[in-house]
Formats: structure tokens, C-alpha cells, sequence
């Protein structure tokens, strides 16, 4: 070990101990996730839910598969806005509100997993967007899409549906870019063969974004009338 090597040095060390490479791998390619949603944001101008959901999405998504993934990401979004609509009449303060919430998400996502498990030929539309893959998914990527329906409800409450909506739409394509980082066989090697230059560019370029006072790319669209003149 010396200090152009110490985080190799501390892979092997883990991996011969049995930490599962997979682990190595997402802990390493994260903030690199989240280092490309930040320059997302700084230059083109996509908002998504934060920097943390669409990088957690991101990794639901490795679990899930993508298919699979946007599957339930859209189909528990369409049973929130729903239970949202019916739990409104109860007229109950926030955290009960999204409690209940949750509990018609669960019953829902719960209800389909049921439907799909009692069907042994879900056919060719199922299969397309990987339900039949529903079946063998662990729990936590699940959970993790249930509750950031929080974050959806609560866009819409302060800002309206529309704006939910667009940002919801955001976040989706940040996570589709973080599952194609961290799914890619190359990018998974280069962290592995080389983490530390992976931990110095990720400082440089947050360094250089953290400083970064120009216009996004959409903010030129959005003022292109303007710039003009």
C-alpha cells in the first residue's frame, strides 16, 4: 500500500474479507451519479427531485432492472396521485395524510404483485416491460420508490400537479442516465481498476461546478428573445 494505491489496497483487502464486489462498485460509482446530476443541473438547467432521488432511483433501478424500474416508478406514481385524491376527502393533517397515503401505494403495489403472481402467462406486453421480473425483485427497491412518492405529493401540494409532474419527469430521466452509469461494464471496471483518479475527478469537477456562475443551457432557451437583443 502507499498513497497512490490505498483505496485499491482497501478494495482487495474487502473483497478477500467477502464484501460482495457489487457493494464496491455503487459505493464508488454514487457520487459519481451524483457528481453528473449536479452538472446536469448546473449546465443544462434539470431540476429532477434534488441531487439524492434521482441517485437513489438510479440504483432501484440497477436492482429492478429499467424496464421494470420505470414500470413501478410510474405505476406507484399513478396509484399516489390517486390515494392522494381519496385521502383528501378525510381532510387529515400531513403525516396521517401520508401514512394513509402509503398504505393504498402498499395495497396497490401488494394487489399487482398478487394479480401478476396468479397469472402464469402474463404475455408479450407483460414481458416488455419486464413484469414478469416483478416476482423475483427483492423488497428495499420496492420500498425505496413507495416512499419517495412523499417527495412527488409534496411538489404537488406546494407547487401543483403540473410542476410535480415536470419535475417527476426529470428525475426519471437523471435516474435513467445514473442506471446507465453504474450498469455500464466500463465505467465499473474503471472504478475498480482506478478509484483513486475516480475520488480526484469527482472533487475537481464538484469544485469547478461549485463555482460554475453562467447561464444553464435551458436558461438560453428560455431568454433566447432576450440574448438577441
Amino acid at each position: 500500500m502507499n498513497p497512490t494505491n490505498f483505496l485499491q489496497f482497501a478494495i482487495a483487502q474487502g473483497v478477500a474479507a467477502g464484501v460482495p464486489t457489487e457493494t464496491v462498485v455503487i459505493l464508488l460509482l454514487f457520487p459519481v451519479v451524483a457528481t453528473v446530476i449536479a452538472t446536469a443541473r448546473h449546465f443544462i438547467g434539470l431540476r429532477g427531485f434534488g441531487i439524492f432521488t434521482p441517485a437513489v432511483v438510479s440504483v432501484a433501478f440497477l436492482a429492478t432492472g429499467l424496464r421494470l424500474g420505470l414500470t413501478l416508478f410510474l405505476g406507484i406514481l399513478l396509484i399516489a396521485i390517486l390515494a392522494r385524491i381519496l385521502v383528501k376527502r378525510l381532510r387529515l393533517q400531513y403525516m396521517p395524510h401520508m401514512a394513509m397515503v402509503i398504505l393504498v401505494i402498499s395495497l396497490g403495489v401488494l394487489l399487482g404483485i398478487g394479480v401478476i403472481g396468479g397469472i402464469r402467462d402474463i404475455g408479450g406486453i407483460g414481458q416488455a416491460l419486464g413484469l414478469d421480473k416483478l416476482l423475483t425483485v427483492g423488497i428495499f427497491p420496492i420500498l425505496l420508490l413507495v416512499l419517495l412518492t412523499e417527495t412527488f405529493i409534496s411538489t404537488q401540494i406546494s407547487h401543483g400537479l403540473k410542476k410535480a409532474m415536470t419535475t417527476t419527469i426529470e428525475t426519471l430521466v437523471l435516474a435513467t442516465i445514473g442506471y446507465s452509469i453504474l450498469s455500464l461494464q466500463v465505467t465499473r471496471e474503471w472504478v475498480l481498476a482506478k478509484p483513486e483518479l475516480t475520488v480526484l475527478l469527482t472533487v475537481l469537477v464538484n469544485i469547478f461546478l461549485g463555482r460554475f456562475t453562467g447561464l444553464r443551457l435551458l436558461e438560453y432557451w428560455r431568454f433566447r428573445e432576450l440574448l438577441r437583443k
